[in-house]
């Protein structure tokens, strides 16, 4: 049974995971009250963790008082990406083919049962239900993935027979 004090510290960081993935491309900015509303925290808690998210440039505060990712997350970014083997050539490529395709491509890496959207760029088209191999993802506009479940093996057609009327 772990600690309290590892029960707290593993709920704060949860918190603060789910905080940071409150912002998406299409806000990337948002308030203490949209942060709070939209992770299910009370505006005192969000405050507290943005501070700390704060303090380690994970989250950055513009003059307005609003909040948005900070630039340490590029670094992490960077290493993470790397370690899947996501190169500058292969994104260039990626967007190329949504320009050709003038569809919505996403580069997808599989991490046990889960598929993480790594790398996505847009067409003028958007497609919201993408099936990959054995899941089914859906994705807003902004590329963050809203559900990942398994796609359901389709039940075969049953055959139908008809004899010739006449």
């Amino acid at each position: 049974m772990g600690s309290p004090q590892r029960t707290t510290t593993h709920r704060s960081l949860q918190r603060a995971v789910a905080i940071l993935g409150a912002f998406t491309r299409l806000e990337p900015e948002l308030s203490v009250t949209e942060i709070s509303r939209r992770v299910g925290l009370h505006k005192s808690t969000v405050s507290r963790i943005l501070a700390t998210l704060q303090d380690e440039g994970l989250v950055w505060q513009n003059p307005s008082g609003r909040y948005s990712l900070g630039l340490t997350l590029i670094g992490l970014a960077d290493t993470a990406l790397g370690q899947c083997g996501v190169s500058a050539p292969m994104l260039s490529h990626l967007h190329a083919l949504a320009a050709e395709l003038d569809e919505w491509v996403s580069l997808c890496v599989r991490r046990g049962d889960a598929i993480v959207v790594v790398a996505c760029a847009a067409g003028s088209r958007s497609r919201r239900r993408l099936i990959w191999r054995d899941f089914t993802y859906l994705v807003q506009r902004d590329g963050s993935v809203l559900r990942v479940t398994p796609t359901p093996t389709p039940e075969p057609e049953p055959e139908t027979v008809t004899d010739p009327v006449g």
